[in-house]
């Protein structure tokens, strides 16, 4: 209901499923639908933080030669993806660890997959907090 001098039209937009109760295709968690990303989404907030951006895919390192620069990630589709040093970013190459869990973009090259652009998935913890 509108509040005295405020007009229907000036009024943020519902959704039509906002308080709609779902289930989460990843972890099977429900969740309430609050804003229009969670109405367009099958997720629940925190998949949709774990889950890659659209054109990536996640992986984990296998191994990586410093000496000699490059290394193999195993994606979740079980692809050997080559990485070469000049696609990490510069801050992160010395801390690479077996098992990292990395985001990647891929391409098919005439050698097999390689690695276009790798990146760390930022952990929830590392999150800037917003003030209440």
């Amino acid at each position: 209901m509108a509040a005295v001098g405020e007009h229907i039209h000036d009024m943020p937009a519902m959704t039509k499923s906002a308080g709609e109760e779902r289930l989460c295709r990843r972890c099977g968690v429900m969740f309430i639908v609050l804003t229009e990303e969670d109405a367009r989404s099958d997720y629940c907030p925190v998949c949709r933080r774990l889950l890659p951006p659209p054109g990536w895919t996640r992986g984990l390192l296998r191994w990586f030669d410093r000496r000699k620069g490059f290394g193999l990630i195993l994606t979740r589709d079980g692809r050997s993806v080559y990485v070469k040093r000049a696609q990490l970013p510069p801050s992160r190459r010395g801390r690479l660890k077996r098992g990292a869990l990395l985001s990647l973009r891929v391409q098919k090259s005439k050698h097999g997959w390689q690695a276009q652009e790798v990146r760390w998935p930022r952990p929830a913890a590392m999150e800037p907090r917003t003030s209440e």
